[in-house]
């Protein structure tokens, strides 16, 4: 009988060189988020609730650091102004106290990293990101709200029917957790925290439902 040698670094199948590609991908979104979190918590220190800008510059840079970015173009603002620079020009103008700003070109891997498997937007519970797992703060929705209100009503005014309607509600909504930020940020952070968790989010209230709501709270106070 002859006899087998097990393999065990993954043989032919390359299954040694996969764990070992996964693990220094965990490795480097670790860093991502690391990077965020320290950010955040730094601007929060610092009194400032709209750290979204700070935040996505950090993992920028790290993301340089990790070798999934590279620096596109240095900028120097001038009033409305951006003055494209070098690396040099950007230094001295930083030193000088001036603002300054970067462009990044990112690959795929870094882009997957940063905004996760969805592609979407700071805080959105995508836990496979460092900006989608990082929650916004309160000042943020509420800012977010606003916008979407506003830029939802306006665009409903063009829309006929059905779908205008249905738009309208949907910026009534917004503008009313604009009004109602601590509620708004409450069912924001239970939805951030299932989808984080892995977690089917409870249902999203609505106009509707809030106002059917607001009028059973009504009637139980007047003993109806």
């Amino acid at each position: 009988m002859g006899s087998t040698t097990a393999n065990t670094g993954g043989g032919s199948y390359g299954g040694g060189e996969r764990d070992r590609d996964q693990l220094n991908k965990n490795v480097k979104k670790i860093a991502l988020i690391k990077a965020a979190d320290t950010e955040k918590k730094k601007q929060i220190a610092a009194g400032n609730q709209m750290f979204g800008g700070s935040v996505s510059q950090a993992v920028n840079e790290e993301m340089v650091n990790q070798k999934l970015a590279k620096v596109g173009s240095y900028f120097i603002q001038d009033g409305g102004n951006f003055i494209r620079t070098d690396e040099k020009g950007y230094l001295s103008a930083q030193a000088a106290g001036k603002k300054v700003s970067k462009s990044y070109i990112t690959n795929s891997a870094g882009k997957e990293m940063k905004y996760g498997k969805s592609n979407s937007a700071m805080g959105s519970g995508d836990n496979s990101g460092a900006m989608t797992s990082t929650a916004i703060s309160s000042k943020m929705l509420q800012s977010q709200n606003k916008f979407k209100g506003l830029a939802v009503g306006a665009l409903s005014l063009a829309v006929p029917g059905i779908g205008g309607t249905v738009m309208r509600l949907d910026a009534g909504k917004s503008l009313k957790d604009a009004a109602t930020p601590e509620k708004a940020f409450k069912e924001y952070k239970t939805q951030f925290g299932a989808k984080m968790s892995g977690k089917k989010p409870p249902k999203k209230s609505t106009l509707l439902s809030d106002t059917i709501g607001g009028i059973n709270k009504l009637k139980l106070s007047l003993g109806e």
